[in-house]
Protein backbone atom coordinates (compact mmCIF):
# COMPACT_ATOMS: atom_id res chain seq x y z
CA UNK A 1 0.00 0.00 0.00
CA UNK A 2 1.19 3.38 -0.87
CA UNK A 3 0.29 6.38 1.01
CA UNK A 4 1.75 9.84 2.52
CA UNK A 5 3.58 9.63 5.64
CA UNK A 6 1.49 10.74 8.77
CA UNK A 7 2.21 11.85 12.30
CA UNK A 8 1.98 7.91 13.58
CA UNK A 9 4.83 6.83 10.60
CA UNK A 10 7.48 8.34 12.96
CA UNK A 11 8.84 5.26 14.42
CA UNK A 12 8.63 2.86 10.54
CA UNK A 13 10.15 5.70 9.09
CA UNK A 14 13.24 5.68 11.54
CA UNK A 15 13.79 2.30 10.95
CA UNK A 16 13.76 2.28 7.05
CA UNK A 17 16.55 5.26 7.30
CA UNK A 18 18.25 2.55 9.60
CA UNK A 19 18.00 -0.14 7.05
CA UNK A 20 19.74 2.34 4.26
CA UNK A 21 23.42 1.25 3.51
CA UNK A 22 25.99 3.39 3.19
CA UNK A 23 26.08 3.39 -1.11
CA UNK A 24 22.22 4.14 -0.51
CA UNK A 25 23.04 7.31 1.76
CA UNK A 26 25.52 8.08 -1.21
CA UNK A 27 22.91 8.21 -4.16
CA UNK A 28 20.02 9.10 -1.41
CA UNK A 29 21.12 12.49 0.58
CA UNK A 30 18.02 14.63 0.15
CA UNK A 31 17.98 15.44 4.18
CA UNK A 32 19.72 13.89 7.46
CA UNK A 33 18.26 10.32 8.63
CA UNK A 34 17.37 11.03 12.14
CA UNK A 35 14.93 10.79 14.50
CA UNK A 36 14.40 14.91 14.41
CA UNK A 37 13.86 14.75 10.48
CA UNK A 38 11.36 11.69 10.85
CA UNK A 39 9.42 13.92 12.80
CA UNK A 40 8.98 16.67 11.04
CA UNK A 41 8.73 14.92 7.91
CA UNK A 42 5.89 12.97 9.49
CA UNK A 43 4.11 16.08 10.63
CA UNK A 44 4.84 18.38 7.66
CA UNK A 45 2.49 21.06 7.64
CA UNK A 46 3.23 21.94 3.80
CA UNK A 47 3.05 21.66 0.69
CA UNK A 48 5.66 19.29 -0.17
CA UNK A 49 4.79 15.69 0.03
CA UNK A 50 6.50 12.45 1.37
CA UNK A 51 4.97 9.19 1.13
CA UNK A 52 5.85 5.48 1.61
CA UNK A 53 5.08 1.94 0.39
CA UNK A 54 4.27 0.06 3.22
CA UNK A 55 4.05 -4.08 3.53
CA UNK A 56 2.07 -4.16 6.76
CA UNK A 57 3.65 -1.99 9.35
CA UNK A 58 7.11 -1.64 7.48
CA UNK A 59 8.25 1.01 5.22
CA UNK A 60 9.44 -0.92 2.05
CA UNK A 61 9.91 2.46 -0.52
CA UNK A 62 10.15 5.93 0.94
CA UNK A 63 10.22 9.03 -1.30
CA UNK A 64 9.16 12.86 -1.67
CA UNK A 65 7.91 15.80 -3.95
CA UNK A 66 9.99 18.70 -2.91
CA UNK A 67 10.05 22.38 -3.63
CA UNK A 68 6.82 23.64 -2.92
CA UNK A 69 7.76 24.46 0.45
CA UNK A 70 10.52 27.12 -1.19
CA UNK A 71 8.50 28.30 -3.19
CA UNK A 72 9.39 26.13 -6.31
CA UNK A 73 6.30 25.20 -9.36
CA UNK A 74 7.90 22.29 -10.14
CA UNK A 75 8.42 19.25 -7.90
CA UNK A 76 12.37 17.53 -6.99
CA UNK A 77 11.05 14.34 -6.86
CA UNK A 78 13.19 11.48 -5.13
CA UNK A 79 12.86 7.91 -3.83
CA UNK A 80 14.56 5.10 -1.76
CA UNK A 81 14.03 1.70 -2.18
CA UNK A 82 15.19 -0.24 1.12
CA UNK A 83 17.68 -3.38 0.49
CA UNK A 84 15.05 -6.02 0.97
CA UNK A 85 12.58 -4.93 -0.88
CA UNK A 86 14.60 -4.35 -4.03
CA UNK A 87 13.18 -6.07 -6.99
CA UNK A 88 10.17 -6.48 -6.10
CA UNK A 89 8.14 -3.58 -7.65
CA UNK A 90 8.45 -1.00 -4.55
CA UNK A 91 10.33 1.56 -6.84
CA UNK A 92 7.52 1.60 -9.43
CA UNK A 93 4.59 1.84 -7.43
CA UNK A 94 6.17 4.41 -5.34
CA UNK A 95 6.94 6.05 -8.78
CA UNK A 96 3.29 5.93 -10.05
CA UNK A 97 2.09 7.03 -6.90
CA UNK A 98 4.31 10.39 -6.80
CA UNK A 99 3.35 11.04 -10.34
CA UNK A 100 -0.33 10.92 -9.24
CA UNK A 101 0.23 12.94 -6.29
CA UNK A 102 2.09 16.01 -8.21
CA UNK A 103 -0.61 15.58 -10.99
CA UNK A 104 -3.58 16.16 -8.20
CA UNK A 105 -1.22 19.10 -6.38
CA UNK A 106 -1.44 20.84 -9.96
CA UNK A 107 2.14 19.77 -11.26
CA UNK A 108 2.59 19.68 -15.24
CA UNK A 109 6.34 18.56 -14.83
CA UNK A 110 8.66 16.42 -12.24
CA UNK A 111 12.23 16.30 -11.87
CA UNK A 112 14.73 14.89 -10.39
CA UNK A 113 18.47 14.89 -9.35
CA UNK A 114 20.22 11.27 -9.78
CA UNK A 115 23.85 10.44 -9.40
CA UNK A 116 25.04 8.79 -12.89
CA UNK A 117 26.97 5.86 -11.02
CA UNK A 118 23.48 4.86 -9.76
CA UNK A 119 22.55 2.61 -12.90
CA UNK A 120 19.30 0.85 -10.95
CA UNK A 121 17.96 4.03 -10.61
CA UNK A 122 18.63 5.93 -14.14
CA UNK A 123 17.00 2.22 -15.68
CA UNK A 124 13.82 3.34 -13.00
CA UNK A 125 13.71 6.63 -13.98
CA UNK A 126 14.16 5.55 -17.77
CA UNK A 127 11.28 3.43 -17.50
CA UNK A 128 9.31 6.18 -15.79
CA UNK A 129 9.88 8.37 -19.20
CA UNK A 130 12.13 10.63 -17.56
CA UNK A 131 14.41 12.72 -20.44
CA UNK A 132 18.30 13.28 -19.14
CA UNK A 133 19.07 16.73 -20.79
CA UNK A 134 21.80 17.62 -18.60
CA UNK A 135 25.01 16.61 -15.98
CA UNK A 136 26.76 19.00 -13.64
CA UNK A 137 30.05 19.74 -14.59
CA UNK A 138 32.55 17.91 -12.41
CA UNK A 139 29.83 15.80 -10.54
CA UNK A 140 28.10 13.01 -11.04
CA UNK A 141 25.00 14.10 -10.74
CA UNK A 142 22.69 14.74 -13.74
CA UNK A 143 18.68 16.65 -13.85
CA UNK A 144 16.12 14.56 -15.14
CA UNK A 145 12.48 15.32 -15.77
CA UNK A 146 9.40 14.18 -16.89
CA UNK A 147 6.00 15.99 -18.20
CA UNK A 148 2.79 14.63 -16.21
Amino acid sequence: MFRNLASDDVEALLSFFRSLTEQDRCFFHPHLFDAKTAQGICRNPGKDIFAAGFQYSDIKAYGMLRGWNDGFEVPRLGIATGPSARGHGWSDGLMDYLHQAARDAGASRVELKVDVRNKAAIALYRRHGYQFPKKFPNSPDTIAWRSL
